[in-house]
Parts: structure tokens; C-alpha cells; sequence
């Protein structure tokens, strides 16, 4: 959702996916352990990691990820019809060009900075990670105790050819 530029003369997100919202304010306002899978909507593997919950584009729904992906397609369409012209372009050249492109598509520029740091989101989806996989642990732990032990009275089935231990023996063949 970020675009490489100078931080003092371009405000840090550019894309509007949320209104006025820059990356870290999503995080801070998206990660939460108490919703399911802490508020991602996306993450790397079959759990989420704490990898997963400084990145912004991780909490957009659906509908906000194919937004994302539209605009930032149709920009790189128009960066390489630049290249292909041989058009130089300079970091500013960008900048303006990109404001333009998003005006255009007729997407709100974000005016400001945001009103939370990256490092203080970090610290909050760090905090809301921590307490997220605590309560994933503790609902993990009687899930794997119980399958370890199906797991064992199946292995002692099957070695006892089909009686679990403890139980009574069965006859077969009689009615």
C-alpha cells in the first residue's frame, strides 16, 4: 500500500482503500485479538504469524484487496508505457504522476500523515499477537491431548487385533 518517496514531502499512504486512513492507522484499528484470527483477513502458511500483523494490506476485506490490486496494476500498465516511451521520470515525477493517476480514478488522496507512528502500531498489533496466540495455545492444547490420546487407543486397537485394552474380548465368527 506504500509507495517508495521522500517521508517530509509525501504523506505516507497513498490509496484511500479506507477513507483517510494510512497503513499504521488500519493496523491500529483492525488488529484486535479478540476477533477471529485477530482481525486478518489474509496471512502466509495455515495460522497467522506475528509476520503477518504489521502488514496493513493483511486486514483489508476482500472487496478492499481488489481495489488495491486494480489500481496498482493499472498504474504499473501506465509506469511501463513510460518506460516504453522512454519517458525519464524522476522520484518527484512520480510523486505527481501518482497523485494524478489516483485523481483520476477518482480515489481520496490522503492529505496528512496519520495520527499513530509505524513503531507505535507495531508495539499495539505486536501486544494484540501476543495475547491472540496465548488464547490459540490454550485452545490448541486439549485439541492436541485429545488426539494424541485417540491416536494411542487406535495404535493399542490395532495391536490387539481390534480389542481396546481394557475392554472384553470379542469372539469372532459366533453369533
Amino acid at each position: 500500500m506504500e509507495v517508495l518517496r521522500h517521508e517530509k514531502t509525501v504523506p505516507p499512504d497513498y490509496f484511500g482503500i479506507e477513507p483517510n486512513l494510512t497503513a499504521a492507522e488500519i493496523i491500529a484499528q483492525r488488529s484486535d485479538a479478540s476477533l477471529p484470527n485477530m482481525g486478518l483477513t489474509s496471512w502466509q502458511g495455515e495460522k497467522p504469524r506475528k509476520a503477518d500483523v504489521d502488514v496493513a494490506k493483511n486486514y483489508l476485506n476482500a472487496e478492499e484487496v481488489e481495489t488495491l490490486n486494480r489500481i496498482v496494476n493499472m498504474y504499473l500498465e501506465f509506469a511501463e508505457l513510460q518506460a516504453t516511451n522512454k519517458k525519464p521520470m524522476y522520484m518527484a515525477d512520480w510523486i505527481r504522476k501518482l497523485d494524478d493517476f489516483l485523481k483520476l480514478t477518482e480515489r481520496e488522496l490522503l492529505t496528512h500523515v496519520g495520527t499513530v507512528s509505524a513503531e507505535v502500531t507495531k508495539a499495539k498489533a505486536t501486544a494484540e499477537f501476543e495475547q491472540f496466540a496465548q488464547g490459540r495455545r490454550e485452545l490448541e492444547a486439549p485439541v492436541e491431548a485429545h488426539f494424541a490420546d485417540a491416536v494411542g487407543r487406535s495404535k493399542a486397537l490395532e495391536k490387539s487385533g481390534g480389542a481396546l485394552p481394557g475392554s472384553a474380548p470379542t469372539v469372532r465368527g459366533r453369533k
